[in-house]
């Protein structure tokens, strides 16, 4: 009996052990990827050129997007002028304009770390478009937001903005 009761303390301390490291590198994981975003950005001309030859703005919202939304400009100058670079519903589709076309994003992934702060993943073909925000606000029925867009394809991040924007009804 009493070897039983040790075979069972010991099996469960593994068990404990194993799921705490898996924790562990998730949690590492996620923080080698922000750190990676975190560490691109683009700052000279050429790169904005660049830029924009991949991720190109956008006037007004897409039609498909009725009601409840989300919408995001690269400045907040952007954003007043109704200048976009991602739209989304608020449940699973996003909508950015990719080298020339209106791609239609499906999200994949949503993280929100607290009340304030959320993290979105939208996938479309070959590209991911990561959000992170933050709420800054809110009036009436929208809540106005800070953060940043993660541009990758096929797995490589090609670059980072910050964004502004708000999402509501």
């Amino acid at each position: 009996m009493k070897k039983n009761i040790a075979l069972l303390i010991i099996a469960s301390s593994i068990l404990t052990l194993s799921c705490t490291e898996k924790a562990d590198k998730e949690i590492n994981t996620e923080t080698t990827v922000k750190a990676e975003a975190d560490s691109t950005t683009f700052k000279s001309e050429d790169s904005r050129a660049e830029r924009q030859q991949i991720l190109e703005p956008f006037k007004g919202l897409p039609k498909v997007l009725e009601g409840c939304s989300c919408y995001f400009g690269a400045t907040e100058e952007d954003f007043k002028a109704e200048t976009y670079v991602f739209a989304s519903t608020l449940d699973k589709d996003g909508y950015a304009m990719i080298k020339g076309n209106m791609a239609k994003f499906r999200l994949m992934k949503s993280y929100s770390a607290s009340a304030n702060h959320s993290r979105k993943e939208y996938i479309s073909n070959n590209y991911t478009i990561i959000i992170e925000t933050e709420k800054t606000g809110q009036v009436d029925e929208t809540w106005q937001q800070k953060g940043k867009l993660v541009l990758k394809h096929d797995d490589e991040e090609v670059f980072y903005i910050d964004i502004t924007g708000e999402c509501g009804c």
